[in-house]
């Protein structure tokens, strides 16, 4: 018996230890990956709910597929697909025809104006995304407006009406930037850095220059980088504005004159004077059309302080995309920073989707520190090769990681699908092994055993063979005690209504799109009158800027501007007006 129970309290032992290493949780795991499912869906669609009810701009939830409620407002549609926490960011990653903006960008849109949230949206297939949110939009009392350089329906933006007056080298020097980094990423040009950053420079003081003139405006800034010897002109204005010798006691302030120093100093070097006025000469060149002209000259019409059932679409013609996407990155660019630099009552969607076609400078500061501001921002790309090569790549994991939220549909990209496989991580898998043996007087033996190995979640291939519409998505909602983020494979079923609603706007687009024609603010498309305005504020430019007479800078007599120069008016303000919401009950007749 003293054998027999020393054996017994052996065995007892090691199971009581086999017990206590079990028990200490997932120490002993070799992967610790999982995938969400229906518990998990159940905790996000809660927490959203209550987002939802709660209407803060800084905690915000947005769904795919529409919603019915009961008669007390609240959510009853379990099949919708909840998404918490979106002012996190989030981000949308798809190859060409994976369904990301049928299956995802234009659900969370369509889920934003049900909710009555302001949005600027970015349309880089004009009118591809407008002729499914417009129409819709306005049926929700929505105040729609498009800004889309060369289209008739477009809005006027007026850049310049961005700085608050011509001292303000801060707002100037960023519209600079923006439009020289979009254009030189839209014509593939590479140039010296000497020549981009001076180019950056003098653009920065034309526009400080342009904003204290009569006609400010992006045709003004451009009829003064045309004028011949440039820095002579520079300080002959300067001396004859202190002198009060210039019409209408009109001078160059000491900030602007200080942003021309970098040229001034360069003056007697006529060949790099040269190089660094062609350089910020190219970008204005290429908006020097009469289609062009007529939507970033005048007075701004295009809200950009946006508040409550607004819908802002910045619409990219593609036939001219060289010209114009520097333009459309620079105000959308400026109206974010509008609008996330003052305290919010409302969240704000910014939807870009196709984001590499823009270069935004500012992108990862909105991702990871205005969120608290009520920016909610959805961005969507094809890939991450695509991605790296648009913003380089640890600027590219910085979006990315600045987005908490990540749906990845087929990537149509092995490095993608590599990428995205690793940061789903490894799950334990049960192998069972069974063998056969041989032998003896017993014969053959069969046996089972098992194997705990690990695999990836979704393998690379797996990510390059999801059909369309099927996906992976990571969601903060998606949660347990102990973790956060697990991510849910799933295929997203657009609702029958939804693709109603989608077909009817569509379909509405062209009648909508000729009452936005009708009530456009535009005055300069006709070819002569575009000449015209053109002569003036050469002539203006001429005038206020005279080349000395002689040696000793004697000032100038006589005018150069027949008619004499208009009144110098009053700058108006940093953005435009906010256009009443019951503004697009004119498109009623239309639905």
């Amino acid at each position: 018996m003293g054998s027999n129970g020393v054996i017994l309290g052996a065995i007892a032992l090691v199971f009581i230890v086999m017990q206590i290493m079990k028990g200490r949780g997932t120490s002993g795991k070799i992967a610790r990956g999982s995938v969400s499912g229906g518990a998990e869906k159940s905790r996000a669609r809660k927490r959203a709910i209550a987002q939802l009810k709660a209407k803060k701009h800084n905690s915000v939830a947005l769904y795919i597929g529409s919603l019915r409620r009961n008669k007390q407002g609240k959510p009853r549609n379990a099949k919708a697909l909840y998404l918490p926490d979106v002012q996190r960011g989030v981000a949308i990653a798809g190859g060409p025809g994976s369904g990301k903006t049928y299956s995802a960008i234009n659900p969370l849109i369509r889920a934003a104006l049900d909710e009555g949230m302001p949005a600027l949206v970015y349309d880089f297939k004009y009118p591809g995304q407008a002729e499914c949110l417009v129409a819709y939009a306005a049926r929700r009392g929505y105040d729609v407006r498009i800004f889309a350089p060369g289209y008739p329906e477009s809005e006027v933006c007026n850049i310049l009406d961005f700085m608050a007056d011509a001292d303000d080298a801060l707002m100037a020097r960023q519209i600079a930037s923006v439009m020289n980094r979009n254009f030189a990423r839209s014509s593939n040009s590479s140039e010296d850095k000497f020549f981009a950053d001076a180019g950056d420079q003098l653009t920065q003081a034309i526009l400080m220059l342009a904003k204290g003139m009569p006609n400010p405006d992006l045709m003004t800034a451009s009829a003064v980088l045309g004028l011949d010897a440039l820095p002579a002109r520079i300080m002959e204005g300067k001396r004859l504005g202190e002198l009060g010798s210039l019409p209408q006691g009109w001078h160059i302030s000491h900030w602007v004159y200080y942003a021309f120093s970098q040229l001034l100093q360069l003056k007697d070097s006529e060949k790099t004077v040269a190089g660094v006025i062609g350089t910020a000469s190219k970008v204005f060149s290429r908006f020097m059309a009469p289609e062009l002209i007529s939507t970033f000259c005048g007075q701004t019409t295009l809200p950009i302080e946006l508040s409550g059932k607004q819908l802002v679409i910045l619409g990219l013609d593609r036939r001219r995309r060289e010209a114009v996407a520097p333009l459309v990155a620079t105000v959308l660019h400026m109206m974010v920073t509008m609008n996330v630099t003052k305290k919010r009552s409302d969240p704000l969607l910014l939807a870009i989707d196709e984001l590499p076609t823009l270069y935004l400078p500012y992108l990862t500061q909105w991702l990871n520190e205005n969120r608290s501001d009520g920016l909610c921002t959805v961005i969507g790309f094809q890939n991450i090769t695509q991605l790296e090569d648009a913003y380089k790549r640890e600027q590219a994991r910085a979006i990315l990681g600045g987005c908490a939220t990540k749906v990845l549909f087929n990537p149509q990209d092995p490095d993608s699908a590599r990428m995205f496989s690793d940061y789903l991580g490894e799950e334990e898998v049960m192998i069972k092994q069974k063998s056969r043996s041989s032998g003896g007087k017993g014969g053959a033996s069969h046996s089972t055993s098992d194997h705990l190995q690990k695999r990836p979640i979704v393998e690379p291939a797996q990510f390059n063979r999801l059909p369309v519409g099927r996906c992976v998505l990571i969601s903060p909602g998606f949660c347990r005690k102990d973790e956060t983020s697990i991510p849910l494979i799933s295929s997203i079923k657009v609702p029958k209504a939804d693709v109603l609603d989608d077909d009817w706007s569509v379909k509405t687009w062209p009648k909508v799109k000729a009452k936005l024609e009708a009530r456009t603010p535009q005055s300069l498309g006709d070819s002569d009158r575009a000449r015209q305005e053109i002569a003036i504020r050469m002539a203006i430019a001429a005038e206020l800027l005279p080349l000395p007479v002689d040696g000793e800078g004697a000032e100038a007599s006589g005018g150069r501007f027949d008619g004499g120069v208009p009144s110098i008016l009053p700058t108006p303000k940093a953005g435009a007006r906010v256009i009443n919401a019951a503004a697009l009950m004119e498109f009623t007749e239309a639905f």
